[in-house]
């Protein structure tokens, strides 16, 4: 008997589209050109030539205008492999699984037309059939119970934010979902790592975002790519192959 369920990918607006290039928009526009001639798809910090703690309260308060200029990231090719992926995991086996895909919204307000506005725009660049909706959860919503429960693929931009307060407020000790996986840039959110922490990953002859994987890996399987997935789609990206064959919720 074929068993259906369902498989989700949960995505913030965040990493569909640039918005730390639009604040810096906002910010100084000259800038903007700036950083796209120094490199800003290979980057290893979202350290800007503006004042970091004016960045960093620009973006916190990031609004619809931060959403009208930005632009859409290589990200959404994710979500078209995932729905591939899981299509054709459906050819060779017993278990039916439905693609979805959640747009988490988070901190954004956002009218019902203009959620409908980001639907046809997945749905578009997706071209296979998928269940795509909106929520708007922020932390306290996206726990580690929640992903285990509904969740396959889990793409957040400051992923080490998130993991931080579900450590701070202890449901690692309790819950994990190491079938989970966690997608993020390669970026040093707190600045490059220490010198120890560098000689331990020599030492183990990897990187330290490859340490970070193996450390969140009892949790959650972190999975890092290179920023350029998350940034303005200047130029054709290799794809962003989904690294988790698509599974249960």
């Amino acid at each position: 008997m074929t068993e259906i369920t369902s498989s989700l990918l949960c995505i913030e607006l965040d990493c569909l589209l640039d918005t730390r290039l639009a604040t810096l928009y906002r910010i100084d526009p000259e800038a903007v050109k700036t950083v796209l001639d120094q490199g800003y798809l290979d980057r290893w910090t979202d350290d800007f030539p503006v004042d970091r703690t004016l960045f960093q309260t620009v973006y916190r308060a990031r609004d619809r205008l931060i959403l009208k200029n930005s632009v859409m990231t290589p990200m959404v090719r994710l979500c078209r492999e995932f729905v591939q992926a899981t299509l054709q995991q459906n050819l060779n086996s017993p278990y039916q699984y439905t693609p979805k895909i959640a747009v988490n919204i988070h901190p954004y307000d956002l009218e019902e037309a203009e959620c409908e506005v980001f639907i046809r725009a997945i749905a578009t660049a997706i071209h296979q059939p998928c269940d795509i909706q909106i929520i708007r959860y922020d932390y306290t919503q996206l726990t580690p119970t929640w992903l285990k429960q509904e969740c396959s693929i889990l793409v957040l931009y400051d992923y080490t934010a998130w993991l931080e307060y579900h450590s701070v407020n202890g449901e690692w000790k309790t819950v994990t979902c190491p079938e989970v996986t966690l997608m993020g840039p390669a970026l040093y959110f707190k600045g490059p790592p220490s010198t120890t922490a560098m000689a331990e990953a020599q030492a183990m002859h990897i990187t330290p975002f490859e340490a970070m994987e193996q450390l969140a890996g009892p949790l959650i399987q972190l999975t890092l790519l290179p920023v350029r997935y998350f940034s303005i789609a200047l130029e054709s990206a290799p794809s962003a192959e989904t690294t988790a064959s698509p599974a249960a919720s």
